[in-house]
């Protein structure tokens, strides 16, 4: 506009047999959205035309707003251009549209010079009206994306397109082409215009007043490709590989490790729980920890773990910080022990994730309304489950990983039976046992189950990491359900795969094919791009350790349990904030054997607690 002074033209009285028609079209054009109640001091006359069916059509004088507009130089082509166009042509059918100036949205800063009055109220187009300087122009570049790569079949001229063709086949052809994209564009109006419901709804709606063969089929295929239906609606489908049992054939082969808190804190400050599981024997190792930090479980493992029980081969984790930093992974590898990561956000490939819950189950059973003496209670528990029989191996974790029976309350009563089988034949049983359960398991999901694979290059979504943030005044309920597009760039195992960013190849990490799902792209091939790096979600994560949502694992596994893991590295690496935390700190050396590796001494990795010292000397 090149004048924004307000003005205020009277408006045109309306004949008295038209006033209660003009009443009903403007109620309904508010019912359409078509106009809006306003405050608006650009007020410009109302015109009531008669039509020949004796209904009435409303049109704004918009000469005012005429002369004060910019000039818009976009158009229709000269007629005599359309002309020579369709010379030598073999078929031609013309299409008028309806309202056609009706289907242009306004831009809301613009709305305010398109007020008027009716019976002393006012209104404003949230479209465009007839009338204005810039209504052909603005319909031409709205028909632009119906008509992109049409524009040799279909000549636009206003609201009259014409569909040139060569022979009646191409022209049938062509008008399908045409109206398959205006129903498509219709479609994907109601489906926004009524909060992206399903295409049953969308369907129910359209066949109301009009019809196309195969609708259900056409709606269904149309808003498929919806990005915004793709990120927030639950898959109902379920993407399943193949499961193939994880099956050690030896004590101290494989060690899981996790932890279990914040809790509150109790003897010694103690406020997290480090749980180890041997996979094979599943014996199992409760250590009440001050701090979750690769320090502290560095000598939790090395010091107790194992002089106890005998150092293992490998050590299977979560993507924590902790475990993917090089402090944590030099000192293990000098050790001479494989760090292995599960897939992100899938628990259930680290057996420890299990045995969290039965934990949680016995701490809510023993500590009662005490919650401060938990820590008490870790000894009682691995006990507990050392000391009874596991239905996958058919012993007791003790007796399989020692080779000792467990005492029990009775043994100085009662004299023990005499077992006559040796350490050997009992790993031999249980190995036997725990394969062919493993394959009965793993035989029913692959039959039951129907199977997903992806392949290289295939676009897909992930399974977002859905933390609250009160900076960012956000609740986990409203985040996205996933997180992408992102594209297929390996197949690390039989349900793990790599995935990167389609523009920059940046890799995004490894996920488990149960937290991915397929993402299906417009016909044009046009992939959204992430709004933000994933870095964003690692900074999520460190609120959210902040915030103290690490928790036991609810008996459910849904995403609410994926929220409560704080711990997950997003992009697979150490966040660089606690990898210079830890790095910067070095302070201390231990003897690893062949090598010292520099570890953390546990208050450095704990800035809270000097606070917690300070304040308890202070009170």
């Amino acid at each position: 506009m090149k004048d924004t002074e307000p003005f205020a033209i009277k408006s045109y009285p309306v004949p008295m047999k038209y006033r209660d028609q003009v009443s009903e079209q403007i109620e309904q054009m508010l019912n359409y959205g078509i106009i809006e109640r306003s405050t608006t001091p650009f007020i410009n006359p109302l015109v009531v035309v008669p039509k020949k069916d004796n209904s009435v059509r409303l049109c704004l004088d918009a000469r005012r707003i005429n002369e004060r507009m910019v000039e818009d130089h976009d158009g229709s082509e000269e007629i005599d251009q359309v002309l020579r166009r369709c010379n030598k042509i073999g078929v031609m059918s013309s299409v008028d549209l309806r309202s056609s100036f009706w289907q242009v949205p306004l831009a809301k800063e613009s709305r305010k010079y398109t007020g008027f009055l009716h019976q002393g109220k006012t209104y404003q187009y949230t479209v465009v009206p007839f009338g204005l300087r810039i209504s052909s122009s603005a319909l031409n570049r709205a028909a632009e994306n119906v008509l992109k790569g049409l524009e040799k079949k279909v000549i636009a001229f206003v609201d009259d397109w014409l569909i040139i063709s060569p022979t009646i086949e191409e022209h049938l052809q062509d008008i399908d082409e045409l109206f398959t994209r205006k129903r498509k564009r219709r479609s994907d109006e109601i489906h926004q215009l009524y909060g992206h419901v399903g295409p049953r709804k969308v369907t129910a709606m359209i066949s109301e007043d009009f019809y196309w063969p195969n609708l259900i089929k056409q709606v269904s295929k149309i808003l498929k490709t919806c990005d915004s239906c793709q990120r927030n609606k639950v898959c109902t489908q379920p993407i399943n590989g193949p499961t193939q049992p994880m099956l050690p054939t030896r004590p101290n082969e494989l060690l899981s490790i996790d932890f279990i808190g914040p809790f509150p804190a109790g003897i010694r400050d103690y406020r997290y729980v480090l749980v180890t599981v041997d996979v094979f024997t599943k014996l199992t190792q409760l250590y009440p920890i001050v701090n979750a930090t690769c320090h502290i479980t560095f000598n939790r493992i090395v010091d107790d773990y194992f002089k106890r029980f005998g150092k293992v081969e490998k050590i299977q984790s979560d993507r924590g910080s902790q475990f993917t930093s090089r402090t944590w992974q030099a000192a293990m590898k000098n050790q001479g022990v494989q760090v292995i990561f599960s897939a992100i956000r899938h628990p259930q490939s680290n057996i420890v994730e299990r045995y969290n819950k039965e934990i949680g189950r016995f701490l809510r059973t023993l500590v009662g309304q005490n919650h401060r003496t938990w820590s008490v209670w870790c000894s009682l528990i691995a006990e507990v489950i050392n000391s009874t029989i596991n239905e996958t191996t058919g012993f007791t974790p003790w007796e399989l990983h020692t080779g000792k029976k467990p005492e029990r309350i009775w043994t100085h009563l009662v004299k023990s039976q005499h077992r006559h089988q040796s350490h050997e034949e009992m790993l031999e049983k249980a190995r036997e046992r725990m394969q062919r359960i493993g394959k009965n398991r793993a035989d029913r999901h692959n039959q039951r189950a129907k199977l997903s694979d992806f392949q290289i290059g295939e676009l897909v979504l992930v399974k977002a990491l859905r933390v609250a943030s009160s900076a960012n005044q956000t609740v986990a309920k409203l985040l996205n359900l996933y997180e992408g597009p992102y594209r297929i760039h390996k197949k690390v195992s039989l349900c793990t795969y790599e995935v990167i960013q389609p523009h920059t190849h940046k890799i995004r990490g490894r996920f488990h094919i149960t937290s991915l799902k397929p993402y299906f792209a417009d016909e044009n091939g046009q992939v959204n791009v992430p709004a933000a790096e994933p870095e964003t979600a690692v900074q999520k994560i460190a609120e959210a350790r902040e915030m103290g949502l690490a928790i036991i694992p609810p008996e459910s596994e849904d995403e609410e349990a994926d929220m409560g893991n704080p711990r997950e590295n997003a992009d697979g690496n150490a966040t660089a904030q606690s990898q210079g935390a830890i790095e910067s700190s070095i302070t201390s050396t231990h003897s690893t054997g062949n090598a010292d590796v520099k570890m953390v001494p546990s208050d450095r990795c704990n800035p809270g607690r000097k606070k917690d010292k300070k304040a308890k000397k202070g009170r």
